[in-house]
């Protein structure tokens, strides 16, 4: 206990004695200015040495419990480094990581804040001694004692032959404020040396014309065709050759100990090369960036991993981000122990990584050429599935830890800490993790374990109750579609066992125990009970035995328009009328342009007289955080933990409503009271200079007249409504916002408008929104987009059949017909494929029925 307040009493090298501005631009060292022992009188620290003071500041010492005392140690470490040091390794753990980076290009990004003291800096952070100035380049030299030898040949200018001494081998110089290496050198490194590094690392830290220069001098062939990773292949190619017999130039003495002759491989030969170009390269240690990535997690009570370094603080002290003004405190018990936290950030290590896998992988694998294409549906595995199935596996993982967390927190009784608390529990991650696992079976069309894993997501009351309507839609699809053909437990084994459509009847039971749950959202409401109709009608239940579903939802006006489709995809033909569609579609815009079928709505309604954007819910969210500016950052407990927030830590939680309700609901009467604009223009006025960030708000997209002008044409009664449903649940109802908002300003009148293309057909969370604003009395309509040409096209082929058509006209039918199939083949979002019921599997019902314990229960 006393070694850790010892740490902790070092640790005050970082506090800082007075109240950091927020806005505070980059400082630097004067070039070349100062000596050795002090700095400038010009000096001033870079932003980034203030950030992580302050971070440790704040931090330390009342979360010190959360770091090791090696960790403290290395803290401790970077307060006695010199400033220099401090702020390259700050700078490096900033770039990408795992890279070597060589002096001359540092030297181009920072020379203006280290000049030549970054070569110094460098091999401070890799712990070896600094290099002497230009003036004593000549290496020391030690007399020591040397076997005796005899002298055939005497060389004029040495006696006596002298030996240089091995950096390493000098002694340690005095620390001071510039050269402070031998806490460095004393214990772990912050940084990786030259020493340490693969030829291949090396060479990567060249450019294009320093390889080429090298290939030259190597009498490597064909250089000036190669390109930069070619020319590093044909180096290490080079480097893998035999090695050779290196002398020590003229012939000055000779000995029987032959020490003048060894031998040097061509990769030896090549590195010192290398290193005469360089001159040093460093490289930041792995353990290093951790430590500081997992400060950061506990410095801004970070729910997602984050791959970029204090990017709020930065931001905020570079002036590019103002954050709001409120008071903000820290609760201290958020991570109540190290090993909670450890867990906890784990769990947000792995759900990046499934991030990455179930959303980036179009990026990553997606093949571009028509012939890669080809070849990816020729093989059996898919990259979207090749991912999924990585995916998979970390489910499989994180599945294990959950189950422990579940019991761990069922017997200490976290049951009843509905709070948002709960959000920073290792748990709640590894709930959210499995969310996305079940993402991942459905890719591969594992139902039978995302059957498993669904169940085991509501057995459980503690995280993420908001998803509990998704999982019972989720769960009760797959009882629908795929049940007949999956192996069921035998707790669903045994229900309905008697009954033909087992699988139809279990999946109306979760149905039911959705509608009956009371953390299931009006949005899956409306998915659970459409379902329930398809369900009952199937099962051809009478009126008595059916379940009452609520009054239906109101539906929109439908209005019209014909446009010009384009069907030229960009790797297509020029020209190519029946190239297949499958993403998003184009239309001939009013000057010819290529739009969306949003943006010629935009144009539609303009030729109207209305003023329309294209938002789709942002003009919605933009509005909410204006009228509602004070209710979002109102000083409530536990909201606001640093300030560097956009949003309360609680926005997406149940308890958002309930903990401000007497300020939602006075800022409601409010808006029915009409003053919606001069709320709006209070807070524009004082926020829009600074671009303030918070939660929904776009600056970019809306002016502040645009804003008044909609405030004033939809009316209080609406906007209230609008406002009461981002209260009650922010989270899952930003999406399904009607795509456009119109408005005329001469006549007062506002509508919104929900655009569909060819085939396009509203979905739940849509259908939702459009109930809330016609119940308003906000003017909703639905505008559907015709394509001319392909209706001119059904009418000609119409025609055609009732006047038998002659051969000619009967073949081009037939094409068409072809184009059809072709086109189903690719299911393009125009014309979604029919669901044909699947047949009864031999498999499945060989399986066993046998329940397994819940840990093992599922085998992702």
């Amino acid at each position: 206990m006393h070694h850790r307040a010892s740490l902790l009493t070092d640790a005050a090298l970082f506090r800082v004695d007075d109240v950091l501005d927020p806005f505070d631009i980059v400082q630097h060292v004067t070039d070349g200015a100062g000596d050795v022992e002090g700095q400038s009188k010009d000096f001033r620290e870079s932003m980034y040495v203030l950030i992580l003071k302050e971070i440790l500041n704040t931090v330390f010492p009342a979360e010190a419990y959360l770091f090791s005392e090696d960790e403290l140690e290395a803290f401790n470490r970077f307060g006695q480094l010199s400033y220099e040091a401090k702020y390259l390794l700050l700078r490096l753990s900033l770039r990408k990581e795992g890279k070597w980076h060589s002096l001359s290009g540092l030297d181009a990004s920072y020379h203006a804040d280290l000049g030549p003291r970054l070569r110094g800096a460098m091999q401070e952070l890799s712990g070896i001694l600094p290099s002497p100035p230009e003036e004593e380049k000549k290496p020391r030299i030690i007399k020591t004692s040397q076997p005796k030898v005899i002298d055939l040949t005497l060389d004029d200018e040495d006696d006596e032959p002298d030996v240089p001494v091995q950096p390493s081998t000098l002694p340690l110089p005095t620390s001071d404020a510039s050269t402070a290496v031998a806490v460095a050198v004393a214990g772990p490194l912050f940084a990786h040396g030259e020493s340490s590094a693969e030829l291949a690392d090396l060479l990567q830290c060249l450019n294009k014309d320093q390889l080429k220069a090298v290939a030259i001098q190597l009498k490597i062939a064909n250089v000036n065709k190669k390109n930069r990773d070619e020319l590093v292949e044909s180096l290490l190619d080079h480097a893998s050759s035999q090695s050779t017999l290196q002398g020590r130039g003229p012939l000055k003495q000779l000995t029987l100990n032959f020490h003048m002759g060894k031998k040097k491989s061509q990769s030896d030969l090549l590195r010192q090369r290398v290193m005469k170009i360089l001159v040093h390269a460093i490289k930041l240690e792995a353990e290093v960036l951790a430590l500081l990535r997992r400060l950061q997690i506990v410095f801004f009570r970070a729910t997602m991993y984050a791959a970029d370094l204090f990017l709020p603080s930065i931001l905020a002290r570079a002036k590019r981000r103002n954050y709001a003004s409120y008071k903000y405190e820290r609760t201290l018990n958020i991570f109540p122990s190290r090993e909670q936290f450890l867990d906890y950030e784990k769990a947000l290590k792995m759900e990046s990584e499934m991030d990455m896998l179930l959303d980036g992988y179009g990026t990553m694998y997606k093949p571009k050429s028509k012939s890669a294409q080809a070849h990816a549906k020729s093989i059996s595995a898919t990259p979207r599935q090749d991912a999924a199935a990585r995916a998979k596996d970390l489910a499989s993982e994180a599945w294990l830890r959950w189950d422990e967390l579940l019991i761990s927190a069922e017997e200490q009784g976290l049951t009843k800490a509905d709070t948002y608390i709960a959000r920073f529990h290792p748990g709640h991650v590894y709930t959210r993790i499995l969310h996305n696992g079940c993402r991942a079976l459905a890719i591969l069309k594992d139902y039978q374990s995302e059957i498993t894993a669904l169940k085991a997501l509501l057995e459980q009351m503690i995280w993420r109750k908001s998803k509990r309507g998704a999982w019972y839609e989720r769960l009760a699809l797959l009882y629908h579609q795929y049940g007949h053909r999956v192996t069921l437990d035998e707790e669903d084994a045994a229900k309905f066992v008697d009954l033909e459509d087992q699988h139809l009847h279990l999946a109306r039971e979760t149905v039911l125990k959705g509608l009956e749950d009371e953390h299931t959202h009006l949005v899956w409401r409306i998915a659970l009970e459409n379902r329930l109709s398809r369900l009952e009608k199937r099962l051809k239940l009478s009126k008595e035995e059916r379940y009452e579903i609520t009054p239906r939802l109101k539906n929109p006006r439908t209005v019209c328009f014909q446009g010009k489709r384009i069907w030229e995809k960009e790797d297509s033909p020029a020209g190519d009328a029946n190239a297949s569609w499958t993403g998003k579609s184009l239309w001939f815009g009013a000057n010819g342009e290529k739009v969306s079928v949003e943006d010629l709505s935009v144009q539609w309604y303009a030729k109207k007289g209305f003023k329309a954007v294209h938002s789709e819910g942002r003009i919605v969210t933009s509005i909410f955080a204006l009228l509602f500016w004070d209710v979002l950052f109102a000083p409530v407990q536990g909201a606001f933990e640093t300030k560097f927030q956009n949003a309360p830590l609680d926005m997406f939680h149940d308890t958002f409503f309930q903990a401000r309700k007497e300020l939602i609901e006075s800022r409601l009467a409010e808006l029915e009271a009409n003053k919606a604009r001069t709320l709006l223009e209070t807070v524009d006025d004082r926020e829009r200079p600074r671009k303030t960030v918070c939660i929904g708000l776009r600056w970019d997209m809306f002016s502040k007249e645009d804003l008044c002008e909609v405030v004033d044409c939809l009316g209080g009664r609406a906007l209230a409504v609008m406002c009461r449903i981002l209260c009650e649940d922010y989270a899952g109802r930003t999406s399904g916002v009607p795509d456009l908002l119109a408005w005329n300003p001469r006549t007062g009148k506002a509508k919104f408008v929900e655009v569909k293309g060819p085939g396009d057909q509203l979905r739940d969370g849509q259908r939702l929104w459009i109930h809330c604003l016609l119940s308003a009395g906000v003017d909703v309509e639905l505008c559907k987009v015709e394509e001319k040409e392909e209706r001119d096209r059904a009418k000609s082929r119409s025609k055609s059949a009732r006047a038998d058509s002659d051969e000619d006209t009967a073949e081009e039918s037939g094409a068409e017909e072809d184009e059809q199939l072709e086109d189903e083949d690719e299911e393009p979002a125009s014309r979604p494929k029919g669901k044909k019921r699947p047949s009864d599997s031999a498999e499945a019902t060989s399986e066993s029925k046998r329940k397994k314990p819940r840990s093992q229960s599922i085998e992702l």
